[in-house]
């Protein structure tokens, strides 16, 4: 027959083996969210760049030339391509 010290160790050895187990899932879930925020976050703070970066730009060509707002309106086009170029970088680097 079994002792019940050793029914207690089998017991307590599952749990411990348990809880390892989820320690271990734990922290790859935990991985997975990190890297989906930092995904998150090169993302936005890259789209808000493009914009603010833009719109300087377009803001001094056009008092540069004097040619007030032309450039300043215009430059969401070029805008656009950098956001568009940035996005299928950070989808390649994903996949």
């Amino acid at each position: 027959m079994i002792n019940k010290n050793d029914q207690l160790d089998q017991v307590s050895e599952k749990i411990v083996e348990i809880k390892s187990r989820k320690k271990k899932i734990d922290n790859t879930q935990k991985q997975i969210r990190g890297k989906q925020i930092s995904i998150a976050m090169r993302i936005s703070i890259e789209l808000i760049i493009a914009i603010i970066i833009g719109a300087i730009l377009g803001w001094y060509i056009d008092k540069w030339l004097d040619t007030k707002p032309i450039f300043f309106y215009n430059f969401p086009h070029s805008r656009r391509c950098v956001r568009n170029k940035n996005r299928y970088r950070i989808l390649e680097a994903i996949v």
